[in-house]
């Protein structure tokens, strides 16, 4: 088989598979997946994918969309949001600590609005719990994390937990 009729099986083959999927991604993009292409063409089925592909692939936007996290590069937004509130927590643990036993500061305040929390509910809470969420000798910002979603005044509360 001649590399022309070997391209010309892959383009009818790519076009058929795209053509006879009507699966769309509830993320904004269809079949060629994130890149330019999904902002451009869209989420529309059949042989407008394969023209997604081409703008994703001829501009290499889809490899530069998923390193930073644009052109609908995105991961999930509440998976994404649990894993800034457990970065927050491991960067900022021992200021969190100091400042729930307080009931103010401003890690405090940054920690509650990435919890969907209101700051003054958390510092309530987390000066009334101090003892559960920062365990001598158990703590770590895992089980910080753990503890506070885990308690029902503030899964009441917070929007982000």
């Amino acid at each position: 088989m001649s590399k022309k009729s070997k391209l010309f099986a892959l383009a009818i083959s790519t076009l058929m598979a795209v053509a006879f999927s009507s699966t769309v991604s509830a993320k904004g993009y269809g079949m060629a997946g994130c890149g330019l292409g999904s902002i451009v063409i869209g989420p529309e089925g059949g042989i407008m994918q394969i023209f997604a592909a081409t703008t994703n692939g001829t501009s290499y936007s889809q490899t530069f969309g998923i390193t930073t996290g644009t052109s609908n590069c995105v991961e999930d937004s509440a998976a994404y949001m649990k894993q800034q509130q457990e970065i927050f927590a491991q960067v900022n643990y021992k200021g969190l600590e100091q400042e729930m036993a307080a009931g103010k500061g401003e890690k405090l305040d940054a920690f509650a609005n990435l919890l969907g929390c209101p700051a003054d509910k958390l510092a309530t809470v987390g000066q009334k719990n101090h003892s559960d969420f920062f365990a001598a000798g158990k703590s770590n910002p895992a089980r910080l994390i753990s503890s506070v979603r885990a308690n029902t005044e503030l899964t009441s509360a917070c929007t982000n937990l």
